[in-house]
């Protein structure tokens, strides 16, 4: 009888689902800012996916892994938590191979999965750089890098009108023109550790990608929506995007091109711009003067470029705008074209617009905002406020 009971009693176990403690292991010190990064690429190495990635609470889980374990078959999702700089690896929905299919586990693998998390989290830290300790204020951002014949250099991050806008200015340095593609979205991590994604990435004003021609620099835009108003500098701007690799036509990977620790945003919300100059991607421009010239209100601008390298741009004559202190608006009525027909504005160069505006009070003093207007998707748009109005065209 006691025999029988004993039969009895494996059966159950058998029967029932398998109460095991979880198999558990840590990566510590990773770097907060890149971590997830490293898992999906540790994850491509065994041909899984990010099933679920919750940012906020800063979790992962992938797709299913098959293994064998006392000659049988078991399958499982890895689990990844992230707290503070330790990220914690487990194992989730796991099943067994039965004969009517995937199904709970009927026996036990625990040294198995032991194995699994511990070579999974052994994989990732191996991948990882350090947790950075915490960047003085004054750390001084970098500016520069070169990957894969391009050259990166950070023009900088501005806050303006709700969101972050970062500059950086591109060069091909090969004998060849290059098709320039983005991968997934890039990062800019601030302190908290918040994982803010590019919403608008640009190269030269395309989207996707665009053609780097052989010695041209090209400005690439990265625009942040919602990044916390606290927020007053990204501990790491990451590029994710580069030349397509020769003989693909897939886009380009995870992996990034260029990494910029330590940038600051300014903070530009007030749109406040009183001086006469800005400099908007390599070039510089000024406004000379906005004057009445009945019926009309003409200004005029000068861009020049003071670097060593032909820069890609133009101002289209329909696109500048005045706007008075009560919000009334005026497009061009007539103007000129700046650029060139290849929009191309070479070293040393100097360049003359100017637009006439109607429809405005011809009593006007001042124009509460001027803004010239960039092809390439706003790269070297210009926005001036608070600009005197001269009565006539002022005499030179």
């Amino acid at each position: 009888m006691k025999v029988m009971r004993g039969i009895m009693a494996g059966l159950l176990l058998l029967s029932a689902p398998l109460m095991r403690s979880q198999s558990v292991a840590t990566a510590e010190q990773v770097d907060p800012a890149q971590v997830f990064d490293v898992v999906r690429g540790v994850l491509g190495q065994h041909h899984l996916q990010v099933d679920v990635f919750n940012e906020p609470e800063q979790w992962m889980t992938s797709g299913f892994e098959e293994y064998s374990a006392h000659f049988m078959r078991y399958r499982t999702r890895y689990h990844f938590e992230l707290k503070g700089t330790t990220l914690t690896v487990t194992l989730q929905d796991k099943q067994q191979q039965l004969t009517s299919g995937w199904g709970n586990p009927q026996l036990p693998s625990k040294g198995a999965d032991d194995k699994l998390v511990q070579q999974m989290a052994a994989a990732i830290k191996a991948n990882s750089v350090p947790a950075p300790a915490s960047a003085p204020a004054t750390a001084a951002p970098e500016v520069g890098h070169s990957s894969r014949g391009v050259t990166y250099d950070l023009v900088g991050c501005v806050r303006e009108e709700g969101r972050v806008d970062c500059r950086i200015k591109l060069t091909n340095t090969t004998q060849n023109d290059m098709e320039y593609h983005f991968g997934p979205p890039s990062i800019g991590a601030d302190d908290s550790g918040t994982r803010n994604e590019a919403h608008v990435s640009l190269v030269a004003g395309k989207y996707n990608f665009a053609v780097l021609a052989s010695g041209i620099t090209a400005t690439m835009r990265l625009v942040f929506q919602n990044v916390s108003p606290e927020v007053t500098s990204f501990r790491r701007l990451e590029i994710k995007a580069g030349p397509m690799p020769a003989g693909t036509t897939a886009g380009y990977g995870n992996t990034p091109s260029a990494v910029f620790q330590n940038v600051p945003i300014t903070n530009v919300d007030a749109a406040d711009h009183p001086q006469d100059t800005l400099v908007r991607g390599g070039a510089t421009i000024r406004i000379v003067a906005c004057y009445h010239e009945d019926p009309v209100i003409t200004c005029h601008w000068r861009v020049t470029n003071p670097g060593h390298s032909d820069l890609k741009m133009g101002f289209p004559a329909y696109a500048p705008m005045i706007m008075d202190a009560d919000g009334n608006q005026s497009k061009p009525h007539y103007g000129s074209n700046a650029g060139g027909y290849d929009n191309i504005l070479h070293p040393d160069t100097i360049v003359n617009i100017f637009a006439s505006f109607e429809g405005m009070d011809t009593g006007l003093t001042s124009l509460a905002r001027v803004v010239l207007v960039g092809n390439d998707a706003d790269d070297y748009t210009a926005k001036f406020t608070n600009v005197p109005v001269a009565p006539k065209k002022p005499v030179k």
